[in-house]
């Protein structure tokens, strides 16, 4: 209950070129960040605000960070904002799905980034450039792979 009310999560999305264990501790998590964001002198006071703000960050074995923040107000301080991790650039997103957008279909761009795969049926007349080009148009989302649909999934 007061995950619900009083603590915000927020988003990045990990490029697949990012090597992050399944079940990677809190800790190593934030150690990736702090080497990606500081120097000798630059980046301290950022990383500290962040460690400050939030409570957990956890990995979810597949492409996404989680960060919870103590306070929505704190959440809305680091929403739209860039950080390094290993050798990429992540965008903190606030992905919570409103309860009156439960099932009307309408997604932010920031839910459909988010969204490991979206599998578009009865497509198979357009071209896989064409299909990527239309489909970053009307979602102002990152296209990352476009293929066709196989019989087996060790078939390439």
């Amino acid at each position: 209950m007061h995950e619900e009310y009083m603590n915000s999560t927020l988003t990045a999305v990990v490029p697949a070129t990012v090597r992050v264990g399944a079940n990677a501790p809190h800790a190593d998590l934030y150690k990736e960040l702090f080497v990606a964001n500081t120097d000798k002198s630059t980046g301290h006071s950022m990383m500290r605000a962040l460690q400050r703000d939030v409570k957990r960050l956890s990995f979810d074995g597949g492409h996404k960070l989680l960060f919870v923040f103590y306070s929505k107000s704190a959440a809305a301080r680091w929403n739209q904002k860039a950080l390094r991790y290993q050798n990429a650039v992540i965008v903190l997103h606030n992905t919570h799905r409103r309860p009156e957008d439960e099932g009307t279909g309408q997604y932010t761009a920031a839910q459909v980034e988010v969204q490991y795969a979206v599998r578009i049926y009865g497509a198979g007349r357009l071209g896989l450039a064409a299909l990527e080009r239309a489909f970053s148009l009307f979602s102002e989302a990152k296209v990352l792979d476009v293929e066709h649909a196989r019989a087996k999934k060790t078939e390439l």
